[in-house]
């Protein structure tokens, strides 16, 4: 799943950058305007709903398993060795 996100993350700010690089500056008033519009919605960023909880970014992800990692790595590495 964490795959699928970063990847329609990083498609969505390749649309953008790629609007960005061409010549819109040439093209006819109302398609610049759209893409505005386009640009616009490819810097927010996309979110995936985790169930009762609500949405998570990916920054959320990425600190909950940030978080997780510590906690296993202390009780391992605090735990008696039989």
């Amino acid at each position: 799943m964490d795959i699928i996100y970063i990847f329609i993350n990083l498609q969505c700010l390749s649309v953008g950058n790629e609007i960005y690089n061409t010549e819109w500056y040439n093209l006819e008033v109302d398609i610049q305007k759209d893409l505005i519009l386009v640009l616009m919605n490819c810097k927010k960023p996309v979110y995936l709903k985790a169930g009762s909880f609500g949405f998570l970014s990916y920054q959320m992800i990425l600190s909950i398993l940030k978080t997780s990692y510590s906690i296993v790595s202390l009780m391992k590495a605090t735990s008696v060795n039989n």
